[in-house]
């Protein structure tokens, strides 16, 4: 989700900044399909060709994988390899993250996997403040500049709750808190 994060807010400003692209025309739509395509293809590599492979190497390598393909499509002035380094893009990313969650899915017992990702989850936005260490996204300290943070990734729950050990007025109270919300309001 984080290297998501990423890729979500800067290929919209890389393709109108670097590339020339109106980022409502066809032209960028298509940018976006050459994402999905490699998307989809990453993510069913996992399952298939891929399959018998060491997923936590799969994992390093397509991290580091989307990091390059992601300053290479930052650096481009052309439009045209940028389709292919997209598509690209969007495969390493979705190998990695599937390898990801299949490797926390075959090592961690549900309910605990379920507790480590929410207090995950509600440490990035500072709503858990952290024992330790620190986190930053797109630069800015997830703990000292917890509004910004938050403007920036927009959290809010995947589906009808964010966590599925909240009641709904506590959900509802966590969708209020991550907008920014007093606990009052909320």
């Amino acid at each position: 989700a984080i290297c998501s994060i990423c890729s979500g807010t800067s290929m919209p400003t890389i393709a109108s900044d670097n590339l020339h692209i109106d980022v409502k025309s066809l032209q960028y739509g298509l940018l976006y399909a050459c994402f999905g395509i490699g998307a989809v293809t990453g993510a069913l590599s996992i399952g298939t060709f891929l399959s018998r492979q060491d997923l936590r190497r799969i994992t390093q390598l397509g991290l580091a994988g989307f990091s390059v393909l992601l300053l290479t499509y930052g650096l481009l002035s052309d439009v045209g390899p940028a389709y292919p380094v997209v598509a690209m893009l969007g495969f390493v990313y979705f190998a990695a993250v599937t390898s990801l969650s299949t490797v926390l899915q075959e090592r961690v017992d549900d309910q605990l996997r379920g507790r480590v990702l929410s207090a995950l989850r509600r440490r990035l936005v500072a709503l858990l403040k952290a024992d330790q260490g620190q986190a930053r996204i797109r630069g800015y300290d997830v703990v000292s500049r917890a509004a910004a943070v938050r403007e920036l990734i927009a959290p809010t729950g995947q589906f009808a709750s964010a966590d599925d050990e909240l009641t709904g007025t506590e959900n509802l109270i966590l969708i209020g808190r991550l907008l920014g919300l007093s606990r009052a309001k909320s």
